[in-house]
């Protein structure tokens, strides 16, 4: 059990010098601003920060989100359906006609339309 201890004492000095004498003998590479520079969706990181957005991405991304998660809590209906429990049909199809007639609302009052 001892020589187990050491051994593995030993085993682990071992690695952390060569990772220092690694660490070490390493030379730097000079810098390179543009390599380090930020780079995502082609917005420069030098912008101001309050840059002008404008609000259909806004609204179109809010729409998205709200018909995802009716969307997510559409699925143990479907999987209720599935298994015949026919408690859920009444809920369901309420669920399916309130998630519809936003969607009309959302169609017939332009806000779906991207020339405003």
């Amino acid at each position: 059990m001892v020589a187990l201890l050491v051994g593995g004492s030993v085993l682990w000095a071992v690695c952390g010098g060569l990772f220092l004498l690694s660490f070490l003998t390493m030379h730097r590479v000079a810098e390179d601003s543009e390599k380090n520079s930020l780079f995502e969706c082609g917005f420069e990181p030098n912008m101001e920060c309050r840059a002008p957005f404008s609000v259909r991405f806004f609204l179109i991304a809010i729409l998205f989100l709200v018909f995802d998660v009716e969307v997510v809590l559409l699925l143990p209906g479907v999987w209720a359906h599935g298994l015949g429990w026919g408690g859920w049909s009444a809920g369901f199809v309420v669920f399916l006609l309130v998630l519809a007639a936003g969607a009309f609302y959302e169609w017939a009052a332009g806000f779906l339309d991207w020339k405003w």
